[in-house]
């Protein structure tokens, strides 16, 4: 199992530096978020260009539906 905790510090123009909210579930090894050379998916993408979880929590509770992931109760 795998544990993901995901943050990141935003520097984007017009908006206050400030860090994203923590997003974390436990997954096994068939759940990728981004490979090296990849894409990151659509929810990494909008957590580390805009600090915003929403997407990237929808698609821990679609891997959840799936077995890939377990999530605590914030993710329900």
């Amino acid at each position: 199992m795998i544990i993901l905790v995901l943050f990141c510090f935003l520097t984007s123009p017009g908006r206050a530096n400030h860090w994203s909210a923590i997003i974390g579930a436990s997954h096994s090894k068939n759940y990728v978020l981004w490979e090296y050379g990849g894409y990151a998916s659509e929810g990494i993408k909008k957590v580390a260009e805009l600090g915003s979880p929403v997407s990237m929590e929808e698609e821990i509770r679609q891997k959840v539906r799936l077995g890939t992931a377990v999530c605590t109760y914030t993710c329900y």
